[in-house]
Parts: structure tokens; C-alpha cells; sequence
């Protein structure tokens, strides 16, 4: 998470702790710091070596998962991609054998990195879907009107390995414009919330805002469970 912080004499510490604000020590400041670069960082840091290690590992307990998968459907380096693209919105890959396991089975309609990706970000949506739950369990979404869906939808491409997008630069700044403020807005008011948008232009539209910070996280419809109580914030978008 990212934190605003301003520092404070230790007299004012009283003051500032009856105002509501909450106190970090210059230790526990450097440590969330250091955990926000690791997050940020970590599909450059997520090597072929270490994802070959962890699927060692993993087949020490389930070879036969490994086997189907590895090298017969995909390489060692199309995995790591589908790992990285997991972790680049900030995804755990713990839970190595559903992975795998989703892989296999989407392996055999496609190879291309970002439909793999979102085959196994479906699989793992109540996963995905609880990191963005409030306390009460509320999902706190954003939407976008089915006539902007759509033009999205016709200014994206997928190419060899990621997705190209060509939307039109005014409707692009309008819409990170109206997205960002919305964000500010809400997190005045203690929400986080989420853009969600169908299964199909997810990809892109995440990689059409990836510069809005802080950093809105994208989910699609398909990613959420039913049983999911979700609580439109807005819907940009609409005449």
C-alpha cells in the first residue's frame, strides 16, 4: 500500500495520535517502504532459475501435474511470463498447483502469455476478489458504460505475447482523468475501490491505465464469486 507521510517532532506524537493519525516509528516507515518496492519489483526480481526451482519443488509432491505440463504443453519460460504478469498486479502465486494445473488445461487452446494470464486469474478469483474486500466484505467497484466497453473493445489487439492498444488519446485522458478523481475521492472516504469491467477488454484496459497512481487495480466479472456483495461507486462512461 502506499503511504503519505510527513514527519513529526516526538512531543507532537500525543496530538497527532488524538487527531486520528496513525504513528510509525522510522523502522516500521523503512520496512512497509521496503515491502511496497518488493511488491513493485518483484516480476523483474522472479528469475527462470527461480521459477524452475519452485516447480522442482512442487513436483517432489506432484509429479504427475508437473509432467502433463512441463515441457510437453509449456516451457519453463512461458510459465515464468504467466507468473510475472501475476505478480505485476500484485497476484500471489502460492498456490503453485492450481496454477499449473489451469495452465495445462488452457495450454492446449492457447500459448499466448496474456490469455494464459487471465485463465488462471479466473481460477484463482475468489483469491483475486478477497484482496479488495472492504471489512464489511464489500467490493467497492467502478464501471464503465457498455458504450465505452465497446470502443475499447475495438482498440486493442493481442500480438505475439502482450496486448497493443490504440485507443483515441482525448477519450484515453478523459477517461484516466475521471478515473483518477474518483479514486481520490473515494479514498477521502476510506474506499478502495476497483474497476470492473468484462472478462474481454481487461487486459487492455489495465495496461490503457497502468500510469493512474495510485494504482487502480482492474478485475473482471468473471473474476468475481456470485455470492460477492458489490457496490457500484460510478459508472464513467454514461451520457
Amino acid at each position: 500500500r502506499q503511504l503519505p507521510a510527513v514527519w513529526i517532532a516526538k512531543e507532537d506524537r500525543e496530538e497527532a495520535e488524538e487527531a486520528g493519525y496513525e504513528i510509525f516509528s522510522a523502522g516500521r516507515l523503512l520496512i512497509e517502504h521496503l515491502g511496497e518496492l518488493a511488491l513493485q519489483f518483484a516480476p523483474e526480481l522472479l528469475t527462470h532459475e527461480d521459477v524452475q526451482n519452485l516447480i522442482g519443488e512442487f513436483a517432489k509432491t506432484a509429479p504427475a501435474t508437473v509432467r502433463d505440463v512441463v515441457p510437453e504443453l509449456l516451457s519453463i519460460q512461458e510459465i515464468q511470463h504467466v507468473l510475472q504478469q501475476l505478480l505485476a498486479e500484485r497476484i500471489p502465486i502460492r498456490n503453485l498447483g492450481l496454477i499449473l494445473e489451469t495452465l495445462g488445461e488452457a495450454a492446449r487452446h492457447t500459448r499466448h502469455t496474456v490469455e494464459l494470464t487471465e485463465s488462471v486469474r479466473l481460477a484463482l478469483g475468489r483469491l483475486v476478489t478477497s484482496r479488495y474486500l472492504d471489512t464489511d466484505g464489500i467490493l467497492h467497484v467502478l464501471t464503465l458504460s457498455p458504450a465505452l466497453e465497446t470502443r475499447i473493445t475495438e482498440s486493442f489487439e493481442l500480438t505475439e505475447d502482450r496486448v497493443s492498444v490504440f485507443p483515441d488519446p482525448a477519450e484515453l485522458e478523459r477517461l484516466i482523468r475521471n478515473l483518477s478523481c474518483h479514486v481520490q475521492r473515494l479514498q477521502l472516504l476510506g474506499i478502495s475501490p476497483v474497476l470492473l469491467v468484462s472478462a474481454q477488454i481487461r487486459p487492455a484496459l489495465r495496461e490503457m491505465i497502468s500510469s493512474i497512481k495510485p494504482v487502480l487495480p482492474v478485475l473482471s466479472i468473471a473474476e468475481v464469486p456470485k455470492s460477492t456483495r458489490v457496490k457500484q461507486e460510478e459508472c464513467l462512461g454514461e451520457r
